[in-house]
């Protein structure tokens, strides 16, 4: 849902990338309160977070709903991480 409002509100000047700690597929209950928003989130897929994608990003932002202190990757760098605990 994040990247889909990522996308959907800075559709032209930010390239959005979406993975978490495991992979988890397509939602569709996400899908379906997305649309009624206004957003189509029905080709996004949940993927599993890698090393590179950490390397090419300016900015990561977190959103953790069970374990916080459970960090991404090895690549992980804090000082370009903007966390919202869940």
């Amino acid at each position: 849902m994040a990247e889909g409002w990522a996308r959907n509100l800075g559709e032209k000047w930010l390239a959005v990338q979406s993975a978490g700690i495991e992979a988890h597929g397509r939602n569709p209950r996400a899908i379906e309160v997305m649309h009624e928003a206004g957003v189509d989130i029905s080709r996004q897929e949940s993927t599993q977070l890698t090393d590179a994608m950490l390397a090419s990003a300016d900015v990561v932002v977190t959103v953790f709903q069970s374990e916080p202190r459970r960090h991404p990757s090895p690549g992980w760098r804090p000082d370009r991480t903007i966390g919202a605990g869940a």
